[in-house]
């Protein structure tokens, strides 16, 4: 499985409240449009940072801070080429110039995009029991009961 993490700050001239309003309402409705289109796309998640503390030398206490960005997608495909697909869209110019919208889109960078390879190790179902990959060459995100 890969997984596509973005993060970015809110727009300051507009707000949270606003960038919010606009991401989960306008912004959001485009994107799964064009995600229902593409084959190989799995799933999509929406974060919103509640807090953000930094771990000084290895040190257990943590330190607050002020959030080096306030939201992060997660979009998750079957490979690489699903992910390909999704960038090479027509549709992803459409979404772009949406992004002032919401986006600090003055910053630099605007937006972080990072393509990851997810492993779950560990994870409880929703039944309480507990979650493992089955073997070391598992699929990645696959697990079965402990």
């Amino acid at each position: 499985m890969i997984k596509l993490v973005s993060m970015w700050r809110h727009n300051p001239e507009l707000g949270a409240q606003m960038s919010d309003e606009h991401y989960f309402q306008r912004h959001t409705p485009m994107a799964l449009s064009l995600l229902s289109e593409i084959p190989g796309f799995l799933k999509y998640t929406q974060n919103s940072v509640v807090a953000h503390s930094v771990h000084r030398e290895n040190s257990p206490e943590p330190e607050e801070r002020d959030p080096e960005f306030h939201t992060m997608l997660e979009l998750y495909f079957t490979d690489e080429d699903a992910v390909n697909q999704l960038f090479s869209n027509p549709e992803m110019a459409r979404l772009f110039d949406d992004h002032p919208n919401f986006q600090d889109y003055q910053a630099d960078p605007s937006m972080s995009v990072y393509i990851v390879r997810e492993r779950v190790a560990l994870e409880r179902g929703i039944d309480g029991s507990l979650m493992v990959p089955a073997s070391p060459n598992s699929i990645p995100g696959r697990s079965e009961p402990v």
